[in-house]
């Protein structure tokens, strides 16, 4: 975060393959609530943005 800030991380996974933890809170919990809500959804969304949605 100190290098790119804080409005470009986001949360990632190896999956299908079991790499790292079980479960996001494991590598962020210990943050600000408002932080872990922003690497949750806002920077999400704005990274791609209307292609969360399913189509129809």
């Amino acid at each position: 975060m100190e290098l790119v800030g804080e409005d470009r991380i986001l949360l990632g996974s190896d999956w299908p393959f079991s790499m790292g933890a079980p479960d996001a809170d494991h590598d962020i919990g210990h943050l600000d609530e408002k932080l872990c809500y922003k690497i949750r959804n806002t920077n999400v969304h704005a990274a791609f943005g209307s292609r969360l949605l399913p189509p129809g």
